[in-house]
């Protein structure tokens, strides 16, 4: 019974870690992604300022 006992308490133990890592991956790729999102819009108003996006604009204006 003490046996039983333990090898679930053990299990609950190794549950708990993989809920811990799984909490800690979804913070990690949720803040990377919305860093990446950020200097995405950076770089893109850095290239429409520039004048670098007028060819891509006028692309888009070409396809429709």
């Amino acid at each position: 019974m003490l046996a039983a006992n333990s090898i679930a308490h053990g299990l609950e133990s190794i549950q708990a870690l993989i809920v811990a890592i799984c909490v800690l991956m979804i913070t990690f790729w949720r803040t990377a992604l919305k860093v990446l999102l950020a200097v995405a819009a950076i770089l893109m108003l850095l290239l429409i300022t520039s004048g670098a996006a007028i060819p891509l604009q006028e692309l888009h204006h070409l396809i429709k």
